[in-house]
């Protein structure tokens, strides 16, 4: 097998491709950026199939990049946070891989692009409804001075009912960052909170990039879906 192949996917990974008769190496005459699309589509199919965490992290590191890209390119001057979607974009991939179709090379780009332009959509929208930082904003906002005591009754309902949603959330989070692993917290901490880059957290643990990577987006997951569903139970009950 030619080098470049074995700089794309690791070794165990490869071996199950090829015996799926995928061919590892550029095909003669096949674009650098064509290859890829192969390869992320067969992986994306491995772990349809298999539901392995090597092929997954595999399909991660490879498809990642050009993703990314791609949604950089659809978010730019929206204010969006491109690497967070990235991450969910590969959540989605994860629960609906069972929907994957791997009828043409470039299917995984199609797909993955498709999730990810949904999310994007979906995050610009949601810019224009409730938010963290609007539950802040709005706890801090000042009483008008000339309120009627209907409407004073009123803002103070809304603000306490504000205020028991924005602690059911911060002590979700609390609870979810302590059930991470203590790996897991220290990259948190690293990355979240001291603003490290992902090179300069993984060489501060004696990590791989990749493998840093795949960490924090496993953690951020279990986070993101112990705190979701809580979050937006309360805000509705907030509204």
């Amino acid at each position: 097998m030619a080098a470049l192949a074995l700089e794309v996917v690791n070794a165990k990974v490869a071996l199950r491709l090829q015996s799926r008769g995928v061919v590892l190496d550029p095909l003669p005459g096949e674009p650098d950026e064509d290859w890829r699309a192969r390869l992320e589509t067969a992986l994306c199919a491995l772990f349809r199939d298999e539901r392995d965490p090597d092929s997954f992290e595999e399909l991660y590191r490879v498809g990642g990049p050009a993703l990314l890209r791609w949604i950089e390119l659809l978010a730019r001057g929206l204010r969006l946070d491109a690497q967070e979607l990235l991450q969910d974009a590969f959540v989605n991939m994860y629960r609906y891989a069972a929907s994957f179709r791997d009828e043409a090379p470039r299917s995984f780009a199609v797909w993955s692009r498709t999730i990810a332009g949904n999310l994007v959509r979906r995050a610009r929208a949601a810019r224009r409804g409730m938010s963290l930082e609007a539950l802040m904003e709005v706890r801090a906002e000042p009483r008008d001075p000339h309120a009627g005591p209907v409407q004073v009754t009123v803002e103070d309902e809304e603000r306490e009912r504000l205020a028991q949603a924005w602690i059911i959330v911060l002590s979700r989070w609390l609870e979810a960052y302590e059930a991470l692993s203590p790996r897991e917290r220290r990259l948190m901490d690293l990355v979240e909170v001291r603003g490290l880059s992902y090179s300069a957290a993984a060489e501060d643990m004696g990590l791989g990039l990749s493998n840093v990577k795949m960490i924090l987006f496993r953690a951020r997951t279990r986070m993101r879906q112990r705190i979701g569903g809580e979050f937006e139970q309360a805000v509705r009950r907030a509204g």
